[in-house]
């Protein structure tokens, strides 16, 4: 069976990994806004942009036969691909959450991410936290993945004289995220830049709807980091608790 494989981030990033399961469709209605008492939650796009993402839904994408992996948003990459945000292993009672998933970047990977703010020991406060990179070989665009706090509606991300928008999930259907076992909503952001991105001079800002900036990071410290990519899964639904 092939095994997960950590893979260093930097501007020398491996060029060999082992091919995961992501084939599950990630798709569905964004699901009610759950906003918490202490700070506003940026809104989820409407239905119709994802008929086929339904948040809420349970996937076998876990390596660990017996964890579920509950969806919790979609976005769409270039080309129209649509990717899945999952958490897998929530209400087991681990240290520091279920880990989360992503799905559909491309035919063959599921990335896996972390953890949601609310979950790390200790807890993420800032509005936006550099998460990791992934290179998958020389000539791939260079995959950026962050978490941010509810009120963060949109995320620029700056590198060399370059400014684009990434693609953001927020996640705050109070029901969706118990189930989880996820105790705060929180957002995702994804985006793929230009192969010769030095990820060490990316930096994310994220500002709210009226463009008020709200916070940032940049990837310099975690140039370093892992990502864990692992697969090919097979697994039967039925298994999923």
């Amino acid at each position: 069976m092939p095994q997960r494989i950590a893979v260093l981030i930097g501007t020398a990033l491996a060029t060999t990994l082992v091919a995961c399961g992501g084939s599950e469709d990630p798709g569905g209605a964004p699901a009610d806004d759950g906003s918490p008492d202490h700070s506003p939650i940026a809104e989820q796009p409407e239905p119709a942009e994802f008929p086929n993402c339904p948040i809420g839904d349970k996937r076998a994408i876990s390596r660990s036969r017996g964890k579920r992996s509950v969806l919790l948003g979609c976005a769409r990459l270039d080309a129209g691909r649509l990717v899945g945000l999952f958490a897998t292993g929530g209400g087991e009672g681990g240290s520091g959450g279920p880990c989360l998933e992503i799905t559909g970047v491309d035919d063959e990977a599921a990335r896996s991410c972390g953890r949601a703010p609310s979950e790390r020991v200790p807890a993420v406060t800032e509005a936006v936290a550099a998460e990791a990179t992934v290179k998958r070989h020389p000539s791939a665009p260079l995959e950026i993945y962050g978490v941010i706090s509810a009120d963060v509606a949109n995320v620029a991300l700056e590198y060399g004289d370059e400014t684009t928008m990434a693609e953001v999930i927020h996640v705050s259907d109070q029901e969706v995220l118990a189930d989880a076992g996820i105790s705060e909503p929180f957002g995702y952001f994804v985006a793929e830049l230009p192969s010769s991105t030095p990820p060490q001079q990316v930096a994310a800002r994220g500002s709210d709807y009226e463009g008020n900036e709200l916070g940032s990071d940049t990837f310099e410290r975690i140039s370093h980091g892992r990502m864990f990519i692992g697969g090919p899964f097979d697994l039967d639904p039925d298994e999923i608790p």
